[in-house]
């Protein structure tokens, strides 16, 4: 399987290595892992490397894709693509993260935007820009 963060690896060998205990080495790495458990439901992994409240569940959005636009020294700002319940969607985020004992942490977001829109009819072109039919996709 590819790994749902987008670099186009094998998910074993990116961020499932992540998943099963090693550290990220920079907060890019962990804001990768993250999107790809949110994407596979690993609600146990994302309790583990955020500073926030715990998560007990995950809502029904399937997340689609990650756009990353710029990283820093501690932070990562990105956009992910999401559907759910007949809406797709983008959330865009400047995210911060901290390292503790040689752990990287999420420590807080800010939204810079959200949006929803009606999915397209099935002969329309898929939202994702693939070229294909949306019912061939992502329909």
């Amino acid at each position: 399987m590819i790994c749902p963060c987008d670099t186009g690896r094998r998910y074993e060998k990116c961020c499932k290595l992540l998943h099963e205990g090693m550290f990220a080495t920079n907060p890019l790495a962990l804001m990768r892992s993250r999107y790809s458990a949110f994407a596979l439901g690993l609600v146990s992994y994302l309790n583990a490397t955020q500073t926030l409240d715990v998560i007990d569940e995950l809502d029904d959005s399937r997340w689609t894709r990650l756009l990353i636009h710029d990283a820093g020294a501690d932070w990562v700002r990105f956009s992910a693509r999401w559907e759910a319940n007949g809406h797709v969607g983008t959330l865009s985020e400047h995210s911060h993260f901290e390292q503790r004992e040689g752990q990287w942490l999420y420590t807080q977001g800010e939204s810079l935007d959200m949006g929803a829109l009606t999915l397209p009819s099935r002969n329309a072109n898929c939202w994702c820009a693939s070229g294909k039919k949306f019912k061939r996709c992502h329909g």
